[in-house]
């Protein structure tokens, strides 16, 4: 029944995000806004809650920006945990199977320094001072690197993505500015994980390499905030973006200038998130009112062979003009 959904779990807080478990598909992850992190067995008519934080007495973790199951290596044992990140400037890892407990991973944090002029005393010049306050970067998405789930990826209000590994929990691995406004996620290509692409309020989606600070590629379509963005599950070139009412469809093998195909709401409504299905051939979209409308793709491209190469070689195809930056692709493949 689309229309009416099977079972509803009402919530204390706003719901800011969601996902499942990738070995427990019954398990959904959910993080509010009052900072609450639960999980639900959906398979429970009553929605049996497994509240990892508890739903009261837990504003000190802030609104829950993003958050998402990865696997934990820890010696011998592999277990599925979470791992969070909020607009208090925090990062936490959640176990929900044991002590139900948090611990927060990285805080990110920096300082900005400011001037400041001190009071004369009599028969002396006035002095300036540098004063550095220690503040937080808003953190509104997270990802990990496929290959290397140790290493994960903050995007951040102010627009820049913060590299960091669970291992080094004191540092940065690196950071560098990625737009000029809210970078609103950053998402790690499914064939490549040396490829990952952000996307933010300045209507863009760049795409990135490791290991380089200036973006290989810019998407732009229409003066609108680019909310979501995904890869699809069985291309490896084609990416789908929401900006404001429109649904665009990327496939970077073919042009880079414009989208392939572009869909407007039929609504009026503004579309606020985008997935595709795992088989690849449907789109599901949400927008600002709640509903969720599900496309059908039609007349797509055979999936490559070999995805990693096809995507390798379609990026180096649209930098002619940087030399540099295709050989450096080049060594990804020679690599592996």
């Amino acid at each position: 029944n689309p229309s009416q959904p099977e079972r509803v779990f009402p919530m204390r807080s706003p719901v800011t995000t969601l996902s499942f478990s990738r070995t427990q598909p019954n398990l959904l992850a959910l993080g509010c806004y009052n900072g609450a992190v639960i999980v639900l067995d959906i398979a429970s008519k009553s929605g049996d809650k497994r509240v990892v934080t508890g739903e009261e007495g837990c504003l000190r973790y802030g609104p829950v920006g993003h958050l998402q199951w990865f696997f934990h290596v820890d010696f011998k044992l592999n277990t599925e945990e979470i791992i969070s990140v909020g607009k208090n400037g925090r990062v936490y890892k959640w176990n929900y199977t044991e002590s139900y407990r948090s611990y927060e991973i990285m805080k990110l944090s920096y300082f900005q320094p400011t001037e400041k002029v001190t009071t004369p005393k009599k028969n002396q010049k006035s002095k300036n001072r540098i004063k550095n306050n220690l503040k937080y970067f808003n953190g509104l998405s997270v990802s990990l690197r496929p290959t290397k789930q140790m290493v994960y990826y903050v995007s951040t209000q102010e627009g820049n993505i913060i590299k960091c590994a669970m291992n080094h929990q004191d540092r940065f691995e690196d950071i560098f500015p990625a737009h000029a406004g809210p970078a609103y996620g950053v998402l790690h290509s499914p064939f490549c994980a040396n490829i990952f692409c952000t996307y933010g309020s300045d209507w863009l989606i760049c795409i990135w390499a490791e290991g380089l600070k200036e973006p290989l590629l810019k998407l732009y379509y229409t003066k609108q905030p680019v909310l979501s963005v995904a890869w699809s599950p069985i291309h490896s070139t084609i990416l789908a973006s929401i900006s404001g009412h429109y649904l665009s469809m990327w496939d970077l093998a073919r042009k880079t200038i414009v989208p392939i195909s572009t869909v407007k709401s039929s609504t009026g409504n503004i579309f606020t998130s985008i997935q595709f299905s795992n088989t690849g051939k449907n789109i599901l979209a949400g927008d600002v009112v709640g509903d969720v409308f599900v496309f059908n793709l039609v007349d797509m491209p055979y999936p490559p062979f070999l995805q990693e190469e096809a995507l390798i070689h379609a990026l180096q195809k649209a930098l002619v003009s940087k030399p540099q930056h295709r050989s450096y692709l080049e060594s990804f493949i020679h690599t592996k």
